[in-house]
């Protein structure tokens, strides 16, 4: 179970808001600053789900990732809620484990769709594939390989 230090998350969360408030502000910024902005939005998101090992700072980085590919596609503020849910009642490696035994997602139904599938969660499965039993790995590179 993630357990998340309230105070911490505000603060956090305070810092992802002024962020965001200097991009809508400043749309003409260069590519290298937006690349900046993006990279601490995404650090400080990590840091507020309490990600502590490489395995929960991969996953929460893809959750990022793939929070921006929903608010893009719905034209507004997106939660992958189910992911969030899901996570807080068992943990990161739990839930990448029964992700992958259950039948393709809605979610990487429409990453496959718009051909955004380095975004998904079996990435960061394969990413840290010593962490994964053999069974856990090759279930997600059938997944991934149906869809070249």
């Amino acid at each position: 179970m993630v357990e998340v230090d309230p105070v911490k998350q505000i603060r956090n969360f305070n810092e992802l808001k002024q962020i965001n408030a200097y991009k809508k502000w400043h749309k003409n910024i260069s590519e290298e600053l937006a690349v900046e902005l993006d990279e601490k939005e995404r650090e400080l998101f990590c840091l507020s789900m309490n990600a502590e090992t490489p395995l929960e700072h991969s996953f929460w980085t893809q959750v990022w990732h793939y929070e921006q590919f929903l608010t893009a596609k719905n034209k507004k503020k997106t939660y992958a809620r189910y992911t969030r849910r899901a996570v807080e009642e068992l943990d990161v490696k739990r839930f990448l484990e029964n992700l992958v035994r259950k039948p393709e997602t809605l979610g990487f139904k429409h990453l496959e769709e718009f051909d955004s599938l380095d975004i998904s969660y079996e990435q960061v499965i394969l990413e840290h594939a010593d962490q994964f039993d053999a069974d856990i790995i090759k279930a997600v590179n059938k997944r991934l390989s149906k869809q070249d």
